[in-house]
């Protein structure tokens, strides 16, 4: 019970900086991106005061947190709530500390007899440590920080670790992909009547797919790293069709979290930013502000944890950590250049056809390097997705869904997903070179990082296929995806502003 404890506040600060700072005019959306923003701003906030050396205890981390809902709280209540925002607040607050009840007493977490583990002692060592110690940082370029983090916030429980973290965190995402799912089909133009019962089906065709279930139990960075990439693509997604930068600060929260939960997440960033803001046609500054937050952020702690590696590490190395420092970096000033410069706006508008030619070429690199390596690990990775019980027929489904796409207009701004999976999906072939190869089994590397991209491609299919089955927006949409490709590179000087 005591979960609950630290659970509904992490709600509770979620709720009120997406109101302060986030879609605020979707009350019912704010309500269900709680418990994510929350944890994932605790986590930000925690790992921030230990980098300047702040204890980490009950005591200073609890007062941060109550500082920081607080003025969350006030910023919400200057930029207006009603009361039936206040009512659905309420309501949603406590049909989430029913579910933190109903679970918090269970300890139905699965543990691997190594990842998880690993990730619990470094997270009991932060708890007893006050903080991050240098043995700690030296373990953590084999382990992405945000749920050791989030796990050391047992201190504030009365629990020996927090099994109900990924419980949590997985049945608060379901209500968040549906309301996601919703505003994202009422953004093209579906028609409402049949719109929930389709939004339903969709969402229980994803949440009853066994490996995301598994998942949904599992210790370990791949739920919490997909629930992530799907808020920042898909809430950035949202905010280029509707042209409502009010999205924009807790998307960029959410790549934030994203970054800090695997070695190699940062590179996923860098990617997903490319197909996203260089391609943007919401105004300048705010996107500027939230890209420029971000990226200080994430550039900070690779620096910091740079300073604490050995040089022969197996997985993040100081020189490889100024590498993703300086991609981010260098990422940013190419953003901010390109407001001046017709030569980097054209690159821009051919980014998708750029990141597809190098994922290509790349694998083609290795698999000519290495061809054995290579070829052994596709195919254990391919046997884990189709033979595996956990994933029954859902990569054949999705595939077969994928074929039939090729013939039903796309969705505007389609780049992050259509050309985003892909090479989220190369990346994760790309990545093993450098490594031992895959292993045919439920806990191979590649066949959890999969998790990651599942939400989204179910997201994507959605989106495209159900506006196609209402006649009415059949046509609007494709004129829609149309005029996004056209106009795309017409920038005028007020959106630059």
């Amino acid at each position: 019970m005591s979960q609950s404890l630290l659970f509904i506040p992490l709600h509770l600060l979620g709720i009120a900086l997406c109101f302060a700072c986030g879609p605020r005019r979707r009350p019912a959306l704010c309500c269900a991106l709680g418990f994510p923003v929350g944890l994932a701003a605790a986590v930000v906030l925690a790992l921030a005061m230990m980098m300047v050396r702040i204890r980490h205890d009950p005591w200073t981390l609890g007062a941060a947190m109550a500082i920081a809902g607080l003025a969350a709280a006030f910023g919400a209540a200057r930029r207006g709530m009603g009361r039936r925002d206040l009512a659905i607040a309420g309501a949603w607050t406590a049909a989430f500390a029913a579910m933190c009840a109903a679970i918090s007493p269970f300890n139905v977490a699965i543990l691997t007899s190594i990842d998880s583990h690993r990730i619990l002692s470094l997270a009991i060592a932060i708890a007893n440590d006050g903080g991050l110690e240098p043995a700690t940082m030296a373990r953590l370029g084999h382990w992405g920080v945000f749920q050791v983090v989030a796990h050391s916030m047992m201190g504030l429980t009365r629990q020996d670790f927090l099994y109900s973290l990924p419980l949590a965190l997985g049945l608060s995402f379901i209500p968040v992909f549906a309301v996601l799912l919703w505003h994202a089909l009422e953004s093209l133009g579906a028609a409402p009547r049949r719109r929930w019962l389709l939004v339903g089906l969709v969402t229980a065709a994803l949440f009853t797919i066994g490996a995301l279930d598994y998942h949904i139990l599992y210790i370990h960075t791949n739920l919490g790293a997909g629930v992530y990439l799907f808020l920042f693509l898909v809430m950035f997604w949202i905010a280029e069709v509707e042209r409502d930068a009010s999205w924009l600060p807790v998307a960029f929260l959410a790549l934030v979290a994203f970054a800090l939960h695997r070695t190699e997440t940062p590179i996923v960033a860098v990617l997903v930013l490319s197909l996203t803001v260089t391609r943007s046609e919401l105004p300048r500054r705010p996107i500027g502000f939230a890209l420029a937050g971000s990226s200080a952020g994430m550039i900070l702690w690779l620096e910091v944890l740079a300073a604490h590696l050995s040089p022969e590490g197996d997985f993040l190395t100081p020189g490889r950590c100024h590498l993703m420092a300086g991609l981010l970096a260098g990422f940013f000033l190419w953003w901010a250049a390109s407001a001046r410069s017709e030569i980097i706006r054209c690159i821009d508008r051919r980014m998708p056809l750029l990141i597809s030619a190098t994922c290509a070429l790349a694998l083609a690199g290795e698999l000519a390097s290495r061809p054995d390596h290579m070829i052994a690990s596709a195919r254990s990775w391919a046997f884990n997705l189709t033979t595996l019980p956990l994933w029954g027929q859902t990569w054949f489904i999705i595939l077969a869904l994928v074929v039939i796409g090729l013939a039903v207009a796309p969705p505007p701004f389609r780049a992050p997903f259509a050309v985003g999976l892909p090479a989220c999906f190369a990346v994760v072939l790309f990545l093993v070179y450098f490594r031992a190869p895959y292993r045919e089994g439920r806990g191979d590397s590649a066949n959890r990082m999969t998790i990651q991209m599942l939400p989204l491609i179910v997201f994507y299919l959605a989106i495209k296929f159900i506006p196609a089955l209402d006649c009415r927006t059949r046509d609007s949409q494709r004129r829609s995806a149309t005029a996004a490709e056209i106009g795309s590179p017409v920038r005028t000087s007020i959106q630059r502003n």
